[in-house]
């Protein structure tokens, strides 16, 4: 599936999100924000960590996967263990795993993936630390704004 790509910038104190294409050179994309007034912003393991609780718990995604900056095998498993535990009602031990991942750790979380079924329609999700965000086209502006706006509510 060809994903819509958005990227998270700060103006002031507002969180805004900029559409670009996979075509754009990146970093003339991220230049001429820059011009325009806009910082780059990096969504912290905290906030990805509140993004799973919404996303999975309010809004009923399916969380399909975790990547983490630093990982191995074993913790590997232990997460894809986690989130088989997800899929079956128990989002908190994961939240505290990653918790404690990021804050003992230093392991940040790299990128998130959800997916949902939403009126006979897959809504696919992909956060990125780096303040990328990955949504299928038919959803990408309802969700961009959501997913804005969850991450402004955390930033307050």
């Amino acid at each position: 599936m060809n994903l819509s790509r958005a990227k998270i910038f700060r103006k002031e104190k507002t969180l805004v999100y900029r559409s670009y294409s996979e075509d754009e050179d990146y970093f003339d994309f991220i230049a001429e924000q820059n011009q325009d007034g806009y910082s780059q912003f990096i969504i912290s393991s905290k906030i990805m960590i509140y993004l799973i609780k919404c996303l999975v718990v309010d809004e009923k995604f399916t969380l399909k996967e975790i990547q983490l900056m630093e990982s191995d095998g074993i913790l590997d498993d232990e997460i894809n263990h986690l989130i088989e535990n997800v899929r079956n009602g128990n989002v908190f031990e994961l939240i505290d795993k990653l918790r404690w991942l990021s804050d003992d750790n230093s392991i940040d979380v790299e990128m998130v993936h959800f997916s949902k079924r939403y009126e006979g329609h897959s809504i696919v999700l992909k956060i990125q630390a780096n303040g990328i965000i990955f949504i299928d086209p038919m959803h990408f502006e309802g969700q961009m704004k959501n997913i804005t706006q969850l991450i402004s509510d955390v930033q307050v």
